[in-house]
């Protein structure tokens, strides 16, 4: 049928890092952000500036726990195409670079 009519809208169709692929790609970055960070820190990945603001809501939600507020949230970019943001062996988001609307999010196993 996608080739038919075409994707749905507002779906993501990139590439897609498994699980185990959005947590080695935290744990090995270098680049950080805290709930606090400010929007130019979303355009260094990519983020459209427009769409910065509503991401910034939606990491501060997802990393809003008390417990986690001490924890390192990092940030990686997966194959040009896909922002992950978490916390290594806590929860991670995946982000649409090219709208910076989020589209999936995986937890650790272990937790």
């Amino acid at each position: 049928m996608v080739r038919w009519f075409g994707y749905m809208r507002g779906t993501y169709h990139g590439p897609y890092p498994t699980r185990a692929e959005s947590f080695e790609a935290i744990e090995s970055s270098t680049g950080t952000l805290t709930p606090e960070s400010p929007l130019s820190r979303y355009s260094e990945m990519g983020i459209p500036l427009e769409r910065a603001q509503e991401l910034a809501r939606v990491v501060s939600r997802y990393f809003a726990h008390p417990e986690w507020r001490s924890l390192p949230l990092r940030w990686a970019i997966y194959r040009d195409a896909t922002v992950v943001i978490g916390i290594p062996e806590r929860l991670v988001i995946l982000v649409d670079r090219g709208t910076g609307e989020k589209y999936a999010n995986y937890a650790h196993r272990g937790r």
